[in-house]
């Protein structure tokens, strides 16, 4: 079984701009396998809320190894403010999917 946790996001409004959200969390992920987030297409009707798969890769055929921690990020530019950043996947048990707050820097 795949456990995320400790998710958290920001936005970095420093100059020059524009800005930096930067998402991250930890992954306990079996040996040999790997884990990124990428955007969902299409994203969503609610502009300010930021849509992105979890999407996990394991190796197939091979032992599973314990599993390893592992952090998971997304950094990327852009000039949408975003609220919340809402993240599913179809191989970790999260629920229908985790909504977490953005916070502003400044």
């Amino acid at each position: 079984m795949l456990e995320c946790k400790d998710w958290g996001a920001n936005y970095d409004h420093r100059p020059p701009g524009p800005g930096t959200l930067h998402v991250a969390g930890m992954c306990m992920i079996p040996g040999g396998g790997t884990a990124e987030l990428v955007r969902t297409e299409p994203q969503g009707i609610v502009v300010t809320d930021l849509l992105l798969d979890l999407r996990v890769s394991m190796p197939y055929g091979e032992m599973v190894e314990p599993g390893v921690a592992t952090r998971v990020a997304l950094e990327e530019q852009t000039e949408t403010e975003y609220t919340t950043v809402t993240i599913s996947s179809k191989i970790v048990v999260i629920g229908e999917g985790v909504s977490i707050d953005v916070q502003h820097a400044h």
